[in-house]
This record gives C-alpha cells, sequence and structure tokens, in this order.
C-alpha cells in the first residue's frame, strides 16, 4: 500500500527517551569492533545458510566430545557461535528498523522538498513586491547551485 503523506511528530521527552534506549542497547554491546577494510577482505564472510551450519557444527561437536582434540577450544567456539546466533538475531530488528526508518526519511525529504520549492517559488514572486525579500531569495538560491552532476545530453541518433 503506497504511504500517504506523513503528519507526525516527536516531543522532545520522547526523542531524549530514543536516545536513552539507544546508548543503553549501545552500552549492553560492548565487545562491538570495526574492522579495518583489509580485515574486511580477508575475514571468512558468513553466508545465510552459516548460522544454520554452525549451530549444526557445534551441536554434533557437543554431541561427541571425543573427536574434539585438546588444540580445539570447544567451550570458546560455543560461546562464540551463540553470540553470533544473538548479534544476527539484533541485527535483523536493527535491518527492520533501519529499513523503515530510511524510508521515511525518504518519504519526509520528498515531502519537504516539495513543500520547501514550493515556498522558494513563493518567496521568489513575493521578492518582487516585499522590500528586502530580493537578499534573502538570493541567500537561498545558493542553495540551488552546484546540486550535482548533469544529465548528460541524449546521444544523436544515427
Amino acid at each position: 500500500m503506497p504511504y500517504q503523506n506523513i503528519s507526525a511528530t516527536l516531543t522532545e521527552t520522547d526523542l531524549q527517551a530514543i536516545r536513552t534506549s539507544i546508548a543503553s542497547i549501545t552500552a549492553k554491546l560492548p565487545f562491538l569492533i570495526t574492522l579495518l577494510p583489509a580485515e574486511r577482505r580477508k575475514a571468512i564472510k558468513l553466508t545465510a545458510k552459516g548460522p544454520d551450519f554452525l549451530d549444526k557444527v557445534m551441536m554434533a561437536l557437543k554431541d561427541h566430545p571425543e573427536i574434539v582434540p585438546g588444540t580445539f577450544n570447544l567451550p570458546e567456539f560455543e560461546k562464540d557461535v551463540t553470540l553470533l546466533l544473538q548479534l544476527v538475531e539484533i541485527l535483523g530488528l536493527v535491518n527492520v528498523l533501519s529499513s523503515a526508518l530510511n524510508d521515511t526519511i525518504m518519504a519526509l525529504g520528498n515531502e519537504s522538498m516539495t513543500g520547501g520549492n514550493r515556498g522558494y517559488s513563493l518567496l521568489q514572486d513575493g521578492a518582487e513586491v516585499v522590500p528586502g525579500l530580493k537578499a534573502t531569495v538570493k541567500e537561498i538560491g545558493k542553495f540551488y547551485e552546484n546540486r550535482g552532476p548533469k544529465k548528460p545530453p541524449n546521444p544523436p541518433t544515427p
């Protein structure tokens, strides 16, 4: 279903509660890291089937400890896999929120920019009759400068 125009507000109290909640979540994850680009390239990537694979390997190793050599730290492997599965679940929840935030920001950006462009046009019209408004219009007009690459011209048809 297409979205309807968004008409909502966030109180400062709600915004502060959201900030506090995010800070609380971040505090519960003090082990989060940032990989360097080279580390990201070298790392074995977790596929969509990876969590199930790791869970089955972990369960099979726990069921058959007799085959696990002393050089393989099964308790640490189990701890890592358990944390990984928990973080994958959290990431799924955060991704749903992130997607909704991105879509809402895009829709609000569209609504706001449409209104802003219309408002700028009204200001331009008003600058012809309202003393002192031309300077404001000129200042606002600077936002339209260098708005990115221009669309290339259509290639000539043979």
